[in-house]
């Protein structure tokens, strides 16, 4: 998973994290829950909800498959819905979920409807620029035999489309943000346009197929200080330019925007190859869900990161008990 808001795309094979969380509801409403999350040990510690305030947690070391795999485990008692929510949210650009559970007695009967909620990401106007900019084929070659196994007029094809997408996103970014700030406040449009327009141009200046290719051959130190260095080139160029365009909006206030944008962008980025596997218990017997019965009382749920990129997933099971 990428953990930068990179300048120039890192072309390779990311990581995996398999999420397995188990819930058991009792009759009362309160809660206990299991995490177990395993993947590499950096897209574990970085990577976005992970269980840990209000959790008993413990971390380690596996060897799977001959490969050092990390594992991080966390449990914990909730005594109600919200309360769990609320430790698996821990800000605004994490990944979102609603839960609710609604407890109705009807005669000698007691109903429990549990009802979770993952909030989808815009991601795939970002896949669908990469795909239009980048060729496909020649970034699956670059991933399996590096870029020296591209001919010159490939190479440049491939470099200028890396260049071209990065520029492209960065703008889809700072326009939704702005968006933003003209929700809240009133501006012409044209200052938008006018922003995105003159920064594409300075974006043009750093980001470049020739400066891609320079950044390739560079060591990963000299890379990181390269990354470094671009960023605040293009958060200079981001202040003046929306000072010019903006002058009665606070700077302060759009940029806070960008960032929640980047942000988003980042962590929907990150989960795209993540697995989530979720085993929820309830009292009684479950006479519907949507998900896959385990026993009576049991059901299974399974979904990833690339379900998330455009849509909401529900996950909804009901069941009774009866006295």
């Amino acid at each position: 998973m990428t953990k930068y808001l990179l300048l120039f795309i890192f072309i390779g094979l990311t990581g995996c994290l398999e999420r397995k969380e188990e819930v058991k509801i009792d009759k009362d409403g309160s809660i206990y829950a299991k995490w177990k999350i395993k993947g590499d040990k950096q897209d574990v510690v970085n990577g976005l909800q992970l269980p840990s305030k209000s959790f008993t947690v413990e971390q380690k070391e596996i060897v799977e498959n001959d490969k050092k795999r990390f594992v991080h485990k966390a449990s914990g008692k909730f005594a109600n819905i919200d309360s769990y929510t609320k430790a698996l949210t821990f800000s605004e650009e994490d990944l979102q979920i609603e839960q609710n559970l609604r407890i109705e007695k009807n005669g000698s009967k007691t109903y429990y409807f549990f009802s979770r909620e993952y909030q989808g990401r815009d991601w795939w106007k970002f896949e669908r620029l990469k795909k239009q900019e980048i060729d496909q084929k020649l970034t699956k070659r670059v991933s399996k035999k590096g870029i020296d196994s591209l001919s010159l007029e490939e190479r440049s094809k491939f470099l200028n489309g890396l260049a071209n997408f990065e520029v492209k996103k960065r703008l889809l970014i700072i326009e939704d943000a702005l968006g933003q700030a003209i929700i809240e406040k009133q501006f012409a449009l044209s200052a938008i346009d006018n922003t995105l327009s003159k920064l594409d141009e300075k974006y043009r200046e750093i980001i470049s197929a020739q400066t891609i290719e320079l950044f390739l051959s560079l060591s990963k130190q000299q890379q990181a200080q390269k990354i470094t260095l671009s960023e605040q080139k293009i958060n200079e160029y981001n202040s003046q330019i929306l000072n010019e365009n903006f002058a009665s909006y606070p700077v302060s206030e759009i940029q806070k925007h960008i960032h929640k944008a980047k942000k988003l962008y980042q962590l929907s980025e990150d989960i795209m190859d993540e697995n989530f596997k979720v085993h929820l218990t309830l009292p009684g017997r479950i006479i519907s869900t949507n998900g896959e019965r385990i026993e009576k009382n049991g059901v299974f749920w399974e979904t990833n990161g690339k379900s998330l990129a455009n849509r909401n997933v529900m996950l909804q099971a009901v069941s009774v008990v009866e006295d």
